[in-house]
């Protein structure tokens, strides 16, 4: 009787609260994931920029690379050019005393040439949980 009456009038209320209670919940999930948006964005942001420090450190390196190698290659020319007079112009006296410092010039030239082989590539991993 009664008690059913009851129950059943407090129907709409308890509907009532039921949407309530899904907005609230609803408005909680779309913050939730605005946050997660707007940390996602700035992670992003901040690995963009990394990438893009990344990529200039290795351009002016490589373009550092250029200058070392047309400095390096200009004084083995001068060098190979100097024992090429030597060899052409000079005595076999100035060519016994010049020997040991021409040898030990080129060799120093020759080592001191900049590595090109280095790594130039970029790359992201993307983190999982697999």
């Amino acid at each position: 009787g009664r008690t059913t009456l009851d129950a059943r009038s407090a129907i709409p209320d308890r509907k009532f609260l039921l949407q309530q209670s899904y907005h609230k919940c609803r408005d909680k999930i779309e913050d939730a994931f605005q946050f997660y948006a707007r940390v996602i964005d700035e992670v992003k942001l901040d690995l963009l920029a990394s990438l893009d420090k990344n990529r200039d450190e290795k351009e002016e390196h490589l373009d550092s690379l250029y200058q070392k190698i047309d400095m390096q290659t200009s004084r083995l020319q001068d060098a190979l050019s100097y024992t090429n007079n030597l060899l052409e112009k000079g005595t076999i006296v100035d060519l016994c005393l010049n020997r040991k410092k021409i040898w030990q010039q080129l060799k120093l030239l020759m080592h001191s040439m900049p590595d090109v082989n280095e790594e130039v590539d970029l790359d992201f991993d993307i983190l999982s949980q697999h």
